[in-house]
């Protein structure tokens, strides 16, 4: 079995903070950013996480015959609005879903989008739709006197709506515990990370878990959208793994598990995703790793 994509869809973002803004208030420049992050601008929004999360889906435009095929909710998220209801909770009403679907937020970081993903293959049926959001409003927890988190991350939301389909789908992931490298904890209320050590495990892990999905596939991977965590990891994989990759880093920065969402979004309102057959791998927190390959919908729109 595997997933196609349906449609993508992210939140309109309108206020956006370049470089420069943080010269005002860190030992950094605009060229130092760039060159180690790729990284130009940014969002941070003023709205709640869960308004940021609904606008994303609601950019899908929804049909009534899409929304009654919808199984499965999953939001991920490192951080809600309220610990009870969740964020997945909140939107299935605000949505117009129906009230026999599964509901849910997932926090594995990074690499939440692609575990949902992963997971929504796992529990539906053929035909079955799944709602997958990654929404993260990292402003919330970063610290802007710390230059190691304040030019790195950001806010974002988008959606994916995936189908389940016949084809087979391949997929890799897991977890190697950590609680020194990429930490939030609920006492201290501000993201901490050390670059290096989060570097070197992404570009270690990585590749394998690429190269495992691409040996068990065995067929033509169209396009890569790797988690906009660093440019130069991006690039790191690409000369080690060949192919098309998609970056967005230098617009939006790393929002976390909304980051491969939001490419997905870029791409469809482009039109590029019809028919291909796409890679998708996220790292993050935890530490944890995840790899999978959907497919666009051949259809015209």
């Amino acid at each position: 079995m595997g997933l196609i994509i349906k449609k993508a869809a992210k939140l309109k973002m309108d206020k956006f903070y370049d470089n420069f803004y943080f010269e005002k208030m860190l030992d950094t420049s605009n060229e130092w950013i760039v060159k180690r992050t790729g990284i130009e601008k940014r969002f941070f929004s003023e709205k709640p996480l869960s308004q940021m999360a609904e606008e994303a889906a609601e950019n899908l435009k929804l049909t009534d015959e899409e929304k009654k095929k919808i199984r499965l909710l999953i939001v991920s998220t490192v951080g809600g609005d309220f610990i009870v209801p969740s964020l997945a909770a909140i939107l299935q009403g605000r949505l117009g879903l129906e009230k026999e679907i599964l509901a849910f937020d997932l926090n594995i970081a990074c690499t939440g989008f692609v575990g949902g993903t992963i997971l929504a293959e796992s529990y539906l049926r053929a035909g079955e739709y799944a709602l997958v959001i990654g929404a993260e409003k990292l402003s919330n927890f970063t610290n802007f006197k710390d230059r190691t988190t304040a030019i790195i991350f950001a806010d974002g939301a988008g959606a994916c709506l995936y189908e389940k389909s016949k084809e087979k789908f391949y997929k890799d992931l897991g977890t190697i515990s950590d609680e020194k490298f990429l930490t939030l904890k609920s006492d201290e209320g501000y993201l901490k990370m050390e670059g290096r050590e989060v570097f070197r495990f992404a570009t270690s892990v990585m590749p394998k878990s690429i190269e495992k999905v691409l040996k068990r596939a065995d067929q033509k991977i169209d396009l890569f959208i790797l988690h906009q965590a660093n440019e130069r990891i991006i690039n790191f994989i690409e000369k080690k793994i060949p192919g098309n990759y998609y970056s967005n880093i230098k617009n939006y920065a790393n929002t976390s598990s909304a980051s491969i969402a939001m490419a997905l979004a870029d791409l469809y309102e482009k039109d590029s995703l019809r028919g291909k057959n796409i890679l998708l791998a996220g790292f993050g927190g935890g530490l944890t790793y995840g790899t999978c390959i959907v497919r666009g919908e051949n259809e015209i729109r």
